[in-house]
């Protein structure tokens, strides 16, 4: 297979790369792929219950998500970061903060019922305490295949006003208690409060862990894998709120129109989503395919 065989098929590569060059991307800053839950109740939670959701509206997030979208686990979220094929499809991942209780009693069932993976981020210090998850629970969770489970740290603490010996503790220690109590590595974190600088991700980096999550998109870092933005669910956040700001692209297949003759092109891709990149001809000079990464809308003329 030959790109740009003639010179006049050159010509139009060119050309349109040209005209849809200047095509601006989807603007995805207020978009997520990561929803971040906390606790949950039976019933509609009180106006003071700010980072609660009922059991019914939790039920109808994860309908939706597990209907419209692609559930995966950490590692298969972080291996398309890595290979930047996350944003391919509708892939969407489910974390809870601080081991909460109601993770087994409440949300564990529906996850189960949908066959939804999830990750909860606990604070080894409050497990077996009162509303927290036991270390049998969090066993029994992890055992259906379907739960990853995660460091929040040691306490809670904002480790941007930590000093730095605490906190390679609260960081490392919680690692190794989750690891021993559960015969799993702990691979991942969420800062506590999502606040987090440079050289915490450093000491995050030198204990081990292969990723990081923040909350919303208040900090933008270097590595992408230790600042994973997530949508934070309120009290408020019904299902219809939570689709608006999750990224789902939209899909269209491409048709091709070389003077006159049309290809189907058969890949699909989302809409606004790069640039067209070359067009490939057989030794014959006949079109093959061609490389579009950006469009606007399913035909393509020239």
């Amino acid at each position: 297979m030959m790109k740009y065989k003639a010179k006049i098929k050159f010509t139009i590569a060119i050309a349109v790369f040209a005209i849809l060059l200047p095509i601006c991307a989807q603007g995805t800053s207020n978009q997520y792929q990561v929803i971040m839950y906390h606790e949950l109740c039976k019933n509609t939670p009180s106006a003071d219950q700010l980072f609660f959701i009922g059991e019914a509206d939790f039920e109808n997030h994860i309908k939706y998500v597990s209907s419209n979208m692609i559930p995966i686990s950490a590692d298969e979220y972080f291996y398309r970061v890595k290979n930047n094929t996350v944003k391919s499809k509708k892939y969407v991942h489910i974390t809870f903060d601080d081991g909460y209780l109601s993770n087994y009693t409440i949300a564990f069932p529906i996850l189960k019922k949908y066959n939804v993976p999830a990750t909860v981020f606990i604070n080894t210090n409050t497990i077996g305490t009162e509303n927290h998850l036991s270390w049998q629970q969090i066993n029994e969770m992890q055992s259906s295949g379907l739960i990853t489970f995660a460091s929040h740290c040691m306490g809670h603490p904002d480790l941007l006003n930590t000093n730095t010996e605490t906190v390679f503790a609260e960081v490392s220690t919680s690692k190794s208690i989750i690891e021993s109590n559960t015969n799993k590595v702990c691979k991942y974190i969420a800062y506590p409060y999502g606040n987090v600088n440079e050289n915490i991700i450093s000491i995050v980096k030198q204990s081990g862990y292969e990723g990081g999550f923040i909350v919303s998109d208040v900090y933008d870092f270097k590595d992408e894998l230790y600042a994973i933005k997530r949508l934070t669910v309120y009290n408020t956040t019904t299902a219809n709120a939570l689709k608006q700001h999750l990224y789902i692209p939209e899909y269209i297949s491409i048709n091709v129109n070389i003077n006159s003759n049309y290809y189907v092109f058969k890949k699909q891709y989302p809409k606004n989503s790069g640039t067209v990149g070359a067009i490939y001809f057989d030794e014959n000079g006949n079109y093959v395919c061609c490389n579009i990464i950006k469009v606007k809308s399913n035909t393509i003329s020239f």
